[in-house]
């Protein structure tokens, strides 16, 4: 589907000729860099066509995934895992320092 709305958009039915005097009746070796020209822009665009749909889906997924259950619960403020660097770093406070 992609090639046909690169190349064949408009009636177009032949290899867009980037590249100077590299037409039909242009040398053999202007029309083979004309032809890998534009085969190299064609996977180029093909690959970020791909990751853009990849994206998207993954995008779309997790949205429904949100509106369909809700936000994820909050972290536990009491997890004894964590250090107390980690606890003033995510509260922005100073740690208490501890008597004996």
């Amino acid at each position: 589907v992609l090639q046909f709305h690169v190349f064949m958009c408009n009636k177009v039915q032949h290899i867009p000729v980037v590249i100077p005097n590299s037409g039909s009746d242009g040398p053999l070796l202007l029309k083979t860099l004309n032809m890998l020209l534009c085969g190299t822009i064609f996977v180029a665009l093909a690959f970020w066509a791909r990751q853009i749909t990849i994206t998207t889906q993954t995008t779309m997924t997790e949205l429904v995934g949100l509106m369909w259950r809700g936000p994820p619960p909050p972290p536990a403020d009491d997890d004894p895992t964590k250090s107390v660097e980690t606890q003033s770093l995510v509260s922005s406070e100073t740690p208490k320092k501890e008597t004996a």
